[in-house]
């Protein structure tokens, strides 16, 4: 069995899903997800930039969505540390 690899092409979101190439995308990706920066750089733009052109594998998607819901996360913990400070 062949591994399993993929190469982003482009980096493009819309409607919910990360399109990585013709074949594979990420769904139920939430804007704010997407649009997530640290440092002025958005994470996941900046993540699938490097890498654009370049043979990934299924470790690397796997990555990719869990940083999707590490930064999903981030942001379900900073709207509870900001309704603390809403007292």
């Amino acid at each position: 069995m062949a591994p399993f690899l993929f190469t982003p092409l482009y980096r493009l979101y819309r409607s919910g899903i990360i399109y990585l190439n013709e074949d594979l995308c990420i769904k139920n990706v939430d804007e704010s997800v997407w649009n997530y920066t640290i440092g002025g750089y958005q994470v996941i733009d900046k993540w699938l930039k490097y890498r654009v052109g370049y043979e990934c594998s299924r470790d690397d998607l796997e990555h990719l969505v869990n940083i999707c819901k590490i930064i999903e996360r981030t942001i379900d913990i900073q709207k509870e540390l900001d309704d603390l400070y809403d007292i």
